[in-house]
């Protein structure tokens, strides 16, 4: 009878449609199944599509989903049956809703096993199980109400089911699940809570005020408006963004044991999603990926190199995804060290968009308001989430621009004050790595110029010395050649990586290896510099100590020539 069965599985099987859960994920290629980390997003887009008529029924997709993880609890037909003794990851088959095969496997749950079966559906190659909390269910994929699921060997009955979901949006913010790592740690720090991210959400549902021990909201003072875009946003650019660190330091912290690949690549599923397809295009989806492109577009940093322009891929994506990949290739080597680094890099390139929406919020309220209070409670909102985003990683550098940050873009402001927020996450900059080019000005939509006040300020290279003959940084693998971090820089991204792969080099040049320090200055106002007699008189900085015109030319970031046989710089005090 159990060969006979096998049959029978493998034909029903094989009625299945091919389906490769491998496929790129924006252009990183996978090697685990993240198929249903990266499904999550179809939840939130459930959740937004239902939100502004039915704020109750959108929290039970953010609590009980249905996209992602979908697992079917049988109640057994014989009450003593123990599943104990099934082993997990074992395939069952049965008939699903539509009357076509359902196949799914078994969890590795050791509650209520006697007289009960949990089985996880598979995503792949067979209809959907989308039930959870989904206002629109689709549970055509699912088993049917009652009937029998087969091993191959064992055939077992069930009286009746109940069909759930493993992974929601409320789990990525769920402090009953442990996470690690210094970006979490620095969310706790400065919110006061594990949870911060799910307390956040869920009080905003609620209409109530936080309980945090900074960033506090009072979601009270908002209508329906105000509450969909903490919610929207809240789940977006903190839960998913924070869970997508837990996932990458989980990873990072296997590396000199068994390392998982499968946690780093669930991270990159967190931060790009199901509905932004393979390739590394304008974003499309929900997940903290389509903010990158979206806010390069207001700010005029899209392409992969300057000069910048609007509408394509933003600069943060271009360098964001290849980390993915250096990221992972550094544990499969085995190289921790180096997949610390990566994983720093990445924490902070991806904070760039929030940087540039709370900005960009920050300025449309008070400066581009028609008097339409709808319009405005908005769009405080939408800048309040923003910051709440970033907030932890501003304080941890400098309190009082936290501080400034806060107070101007909380809800409840008494005013916001664009220029304050601006110079209050300037002075942070260099801390982080970025420059203000990487963040760019924000720009007028139609004549594609920078709004009265909302320029970028000078784009001043972290790695100050660089300039310096005697810091030039030495690869051993290419050579022996000495390069400069502006060298480095003049250097095709693929060629610059290859450089950077090196701790040494990417310690010497870290905004270089970031990809924060690139020739950011228009040919056509500093040509003329090439003109030895005019270096020093160009690049004479003034009482701010900052270099006016072509800094990046100044700073020895624009020329195939190594800078420093021309101009050595004025003496650091």
């Amino acid at each position: 009878m159990g060969y006979l069965t096998s049959l029978v599985v493998a034909a029903l099987v094989g009625q299945t449609h091919a389906y490769d859960p491998y496929d790129p994920i924006a252009g990183y290629s996978p090697s685990s199944d993240v198929t249903d980390q990266m499904h999550l997003d179809k939840d939130l887009k459930q959740l937004e599509d239902n939100l502004k008529v039915n704020l109750e029924g959108s929290f039970d997709i953010y609590q009980y989903g249905g996209h992602s993880k979908s697992v079917a609890s049988l109640k057994l037909s014989d009450p003593t049956f123990d599943s104990s003794t099934i082993v997990a990851g074992k395939k069952f088959t049965g008939t699903s809703v539509d009357g076509n095969v359902a196949i799914a496997m078994k969890l590795d749950d050791s509650t209520n096993t006697l007289g009960y079966l949990k089985l996880q559906y598979e995503v792949s190659g067979q209809n959907p199980c989308n039930v959870g909390g989904l206002v629109t269910p689709d549970g055509n994929g699912c088993f049917g109400a009652s009937g029998t699921v087969t091993d191959g060997t064992n055939v077992i009955s069930y009286d009746s089911i109940d069909n759930m979901n493993a992974l929601t949006l409320k789990s990525l913010g769920d402090s009953s699940i442990v996470k690690m790592g210094s970006n979490h740690e620095m969310f706790i720090k400065y919110y006061g809570k594990a949870n911060y991210a799910d307390h956040w959400v869920t009080q905003a549902f609620k209409g109530e005020a936080t309980d945090f021990k900074n960033g506090n909201a009072d979601f009270s003072e908002y209508s329906i408006i105000g509450q969909v875009e903490a919610i929207k946003k809240g789940i977006a650019y903190i839960s998913a963004l924070q869970y997508m660190f837990h996932k990458l330091e989980e990873a990072v912290s296997t590396c000199d044991e068994d390392v998982d690949l499968e946690c780093w690549d669930e991270g990159v599923a967190y931060y790009v999603g199901s509905l932004q397809g393979p390739e590394l295009a304008p974003g499309g989806g929900k997940f903290p990926y389509v903010l990158a492109d979206k806010r390069c577009s207001n700010f005029k940093t899209c392409g992969q190199s300057p000069p910048f322009a609007t509408g394509t891929v933003s600069w943060v994506n271009h360098n964001v995804m290849p980390k993915f990949h250096m990221g992972k290739n550094a544990l499969v080597k085995g190289d921790c060290k180096l997949a610390t680094t990566v994983l720093g890099q990445i924490s902070k390139l991806v904070y760039i968009p929030l940087i540039q929406g709370t900005l960009r919020y920050a300025y449309k309220v008070q400066f581009l308001q028609s008097g339409d209070a709808n319009v405005l409670e908005k769009e405080q909102a939408e800048g309040t989430v923003f910051a709440a985003a970033v907030l932890p990683v501003i304080y941890k550098s400098d309190k009082k621009a936290a501080a400034t940050i806060y107070d101007n873009m909380q809800i409840g402001a008494v005013e916001t004050n664009f220029a304050a927020v601006k110079e209050a996450f300037e002075k942070v900059y260099g801390k982080l790595h970025i420059n203000c080019a990487n963040v760019g000005c924000l720009i007028e939509s139609g004549p594609n110029t920078c709004y009265s006040g909302a320029d970028a300020c000078p784009a001043e290279c972290p790695d100050k010395k660089n300039t310096d003959s005697k810091k030039n940084s030495t690869v051993p693998e290419m050579g022996q050649n000495a390069v400069s971090c502006g060298e480095l820089a003049l250097m095709p991204a693929k060629y610059r990586h290859v450089f950077c792969a090196n701790n040494e080099v990417e310690k010497a040049c870290p905004g270089t290896c970031l990809g924060t320090c690139l020739c950011f200055d228009d040919p056509n106002d500093c040509e003329d510099l090439w003109n030895d007699k005019k270096f020093a008189k160009t690049c004479k900085k003034n009482k701010n100590g900052e270099v006016e015109k072509c800094p990046s030319t100044c700073a020895g970031f624009c020329d195939s020539i190594p800078f420093t046989k021309k101009y050595k710089g004025p003496k650091e005090r």
